[in-house]
This record gives C-alpha cells, sequence and structure tokens, in this order.
C-alpha cells in the first residue's frame, strides 16, 4: 500500500494489489517469496525458464516507471525488478499486472508495436539491452491457465514490425496464494486473506474445521410397541 500512496496510485484495484503484494516482497528476504512466485512463471509451452534462479543480493523494485526507450511508443509498466543472480546473470524483469481485465491496447496497422504486451516488451529489451540485462515480460493474471492467445496475438504483433519473439512468462495470483497461504508471517498472511477475499485462491479441499461432526443416531422401539406391532399382523393372519 505504501508504494501505492507514494505514487498516486490508489484509485486501481490492479495497482493496490500490486503495491500490497509486491510491496510486501519488498521487504522481506527474496528467497521467502519473489524467488519462488517468479520460479512458477512459464512459456505456453509450460517450460519455466527461471524456476532454477538464485539470487546473490536484494533485488532492486522500481514501481509504475514511465518507459520512454527510442523507436519505441512510451508506457508505464507496473513494476521492474533488477535481479542478480548467484551465477552473475543479471536479469531485468518488467511485470505487466492484471486482475480482472485483459490487454489495455491491442495490434493497429501502425509502424510501431501498439499491442500492450509488444511495445512493452520493445521498451523492456532496448533498457535491458542498454544495461546489459536479460530481458524478461511477465504477464501476472488472474487466470487458472495460460492465456496463449493474448500471447500470441503479442508475438504476431511483433513480428508483424520486424521484432524478433519476446520472452513473456505468465504467471498467476492464485500462484501466489497458494505459496503463501500456511505462511506464518503476519504480513504474509493477511496478503493471503486480501487474494482470498478477491476470488484470487485455489479451491484446495473443505477444511477439517468446516467437515460437521460424525452424528451417532438409531431407531429404538419399546418392547411395549414392537410387541403391539408384532400382534397386529397375527391377529390379521388368525381372521
Amino acid at each position: 500500500m505504501l508504494m501505492a500512496l507514494l505514487k498516486g496510485k490508489l484509485s486501481q484495484k490492479e495497482d493496490i494489489l500490486t503495491s500490497s503484494a509486491f510491496g510486501v516482497m519488498k521487504y522481506l528476504e527474496p528467497e521467502r517469496v519473489l524467488i519462488p512466485f517468479l520460479a512458477k512463471a512459464s512459456l505456453p509451452d509450460g517450460s519455466k525458464p527461471l524456476a532454477s534462479i538464485h539470487v546473490a543480493a536484494q533485488p532492486a523494485y522500481e514501481f509504475w516507471p514511465w518507459l520512454t526507450e527510442p523507436g519505441c511508443n512510451n508506457c508505464e509498466s507496473d513494476l521492474l525488478i533488477r535481479i542478480t543472480s548467484s551465477d552473475e546473470r543479471k536479469f531485468l524483469i518488467l511485470v505487466e499486472v492484471k486482475y480482472l481485465s485483459g490487454k489495455s491496447s491491442k495490434a493497429k496497422d501502425e509502424k510501431r508495436s501498439n499491442d500492450q504486451l509488444a511495445l512493452q516488451w520493445n521498451n523492456l529489451e532496448s533498457l535491458a539491452q542498454n544495461e546489459s540485462r536479460e530481458p524478461v515480460l511477465i504477464y501476472l493474471t488472474a487466470a487458472f491457465c495460460c492465456p496463449v492467445a493474448e500471447i500470441e496475438a503479442s508475438q504476431e504483433d511483433l513480428a508483424e514490425h520486424k521484432h524478433k519473439e519476446a520472452n513473456i512468462l505468465w504467471l498467476s495470483w492464485r500462484h501466489l496464494w497458494a505459496l503463501i497461504r500456511n505462511e506464518k508471517h503476519e504480513m504474509l498472511g493477511d496478503l493471503a486473506s486480501v487474494l482470498d477475499h478477491l476470488n484470487l485462491a485455489i479451491f484446495s479441499g473443505f477444511s477439517e474445521k468446516k467437515t460437521p461432526a460424525r452424528i451417532q443416531w438409531k431407531f429404538s422401539v419399546s418392547s411395549d410397541r414392537r410387541a403391539d406391532q408384532l400382534q397386529g399382523p397375527l391377529d390379521r393372519r388368525l381372521r
């Protein structure tokens, strides 16, 4: 929430969610949540390029930077994360955050890419080259499965404008909930509750506490009443 307040981003749920989630991660050891979360990011084919990353130092977070690289349409990204791994690989990771909406812009017949992910990739790739870093674009959504069609549309827009294929990975908020739902850390517990409240959890079965206790019961009939019940059919047979 602090980052959203500092940047004047308290009017959009996506921005508040970004600030709340990554703001918490910013103040924790990266191996606690951030790195395991990024490790879940996958390409449309299911592979996970960030699964084996270990960090050598605290990552640097930049919230809502305005990207104005030469030859690219300007854009605002939700988050840039600069990570140096223990094997000296340097990454520049752009996170595009969605909650209930899809991409804010789609491809048009222009000289430059206008699809949201495509134009973000163009800026990211240029900036990463200037910083000698590996560019990674993460599309973070509320979906249960990878939005392959959206990513493919971005790749097609890049191809139409003579750009190389982008390194676009997908993550779900539900991955984060599954990662932190049993955390004892108070802030992470609160964050998990927020994700659950926003319907960003994954159904994981019924809680034992909510399962009704087994009821022990049986029918019983008094001896006098049972005798009367038996006598009735006997009388009818004797008539």
